[in-house]
């Protein structure tokens, strides 16, 4: 590096490329979990690809861990393959691996705290695990 400048330069231009990356990623999660839910109802791993299981489909088909594959297949039934528009914009606004912790809470009692502003696209993973601790009870 020649100057501060340069330097400043650079990590800007990572940070961007940061940034875009993580949306990508984003973006490419939630379409591998419409792709297991349908792929789960469906079961053409079965009759098409000849595969066992989801699991080993998601594994050698999509490069995706054996037990991730079923809570993102989860994932995509629950949330982005939902009827309820409330819970399709919860399912917008929080990362797949957020709404893995909403798995076993009902739509109503998401929809209430997110309204509620008792979970919030700010929440942390413990935050959501724990509220949905709370909902069980």
């Amino acid at each position: 590096m020649d100057s501060f400048e340069d330097f400043d330069v650079l990590v800007k231009e990572y940070l961007k490329d940061q940034r875009i990356l993580n949306e990508l990623r984003e973006k490419t999660v939630k379409k591998l979990c419409l792709i297991l839910a349908y792929q789960k109802k469906e079961e053409l791993f079965k009759h098409i690809d000849g595969y066992s299981s989801l699991a080993v489909y998601a594994e050698k088909r999509l490069g995706v861990n054996r037990t991730l594959a079923y809570e993102y297949a989860k994932v995509g039934e629950k949330f982005y393959n939902s009827a309820n528009k409330e819970i399709q914009e919860i399912a917008d606004a929080f990362s797949p691996s957020l709404l893995i912790e909403l798995l076993r809470v009902s739509d109503e009692h998401i929809i209430s705290a997110y309204r509620n502003k008792m979970i919030t696209t700010y929440s942390t993973a413990r935050e959501l695990r724990e509220f949905a601790e709370s909902a069980k009870d």
